[in-house]
């Protein structure tokens, strides 16, 4: 097993404690002050990622490293982590070794973006009756057991297939991005949610949730295949953009999926997925 505890480093300085225990409140690493070593942890991962497997070491013991160097790399099934040196110092001792497995467990708290770069983050949270919660545990019961259906609908696609052909050219010379139907796709969901908050809502709280957490903002996951299989990248607050937007967003995240540039960050949040599964008449 991949233990918790990967390098352990020399602090060469004051290293203030309680300022990144406020700012890590899941703890990735442990300090002390002055010569006292660090313990560089693993990484917090996204809830859809079980185990990981410790690939390499691109810092070896007796090498200096410098605040937010990598030292090692981490495999998963969806993306590769990079873990950082969160001070500088040197290299005492390596605590595992290379190909050991680490095993994750629990839900991870994902790392909210700054409200200056973002939109509105804000949330509503309401109590569950006692009738509520007792229809929320009966629904997940025959979730967990009933047989799972998918339902596919026909839809009128004329009218977005001419809006496409009439303006993907002139938003590809402006832009350079390429307009298909995820942006529309997109789009359409953040105007439903809009109408029925309760689509982009969730339950929370402890014995399987008792309160509603409706959100004014929409993150949305994205499906986007990579050499190493799908992953889903999350574009968040989808409800300030418009087509276009929302296209250029999933782009970026396209890109960064297939150069292997992918966050633990840009995994997590997501409260809606989006894929497509879309038949065309001809």
């Amino acid at each position: 097993m991949l233990s918790r505890r990967l390098i352990r480093l020399a602090n060469l300085g004051h290293f203030p404690r309680a300022r990144y225990q406020y700012n890590l409140p899941a703890m990735l690493f442990q300090a002390r002050k002055y010569t006292a070593a660090i313990t560089v942890k693993v990484p917090q991962m996204a809830e859809s990622i079980s185990e990981g497997t410790l690939k390499q070491f691109t810092k070896q013991v007796g090498e200096y490293v410098e605040q937010d160097e990598e030292i090692a790399t981490i495999e998963t099934d969806k993306i590769d982590v990079a873990v950082n040196a969160p001070e500088a110092g040197t290299i005492k001792e390596l605590l595992v070794n290379e190909e050991d497995t680490d095993n994750q467990t629990g839900a991870i708290p994902s790392k909210e973006p700054s409200s200056g770069a973002l939109g509105s983050r804000e949330e509503r949270r309401v109590k569950m009756n006692r009738m509520r919660l007792r229809i929320a545990e009966r629904l997940k019961q025959s979730q967990n057991t009933a047989a799972s259906l998918t339902t596919f609908n026909e839809v009128d696609m004329s009218s977005l297939m001419e809006l496409r052909k009439l303006y993907k050219d002139d938003v590809l010379k402006r832009t350079g991005i390429k307009l298909g139907f995820m942006g529309a796709f997109a789009r359409a969901c953040v105007l439903a949610m809009r109408d029925v908050p309760a689509v982009n809502a969730s339950i929370e709280g402890p014995n399987g949730g008792d309160t509603i957490v409706y959100r004014d903002y929409v993150d949305i996951s994205v499906a986007v295949a990579t050499e190493k299989g799908l992953v889903t990248p999350v574009v968040r607050n989808t409800e300030g953009m418009d087509i276009v937007a929302i296209e250029q967003s999933i782009s970026e995240m396209g890109k960064k999926a297939r150069d292997g540039k992918l966050t633990i960050e840009d995994m997590a949040g997501g409260l809606s997925q989006l894929a497509t599964e879309v038949c065309l008449d001809p």
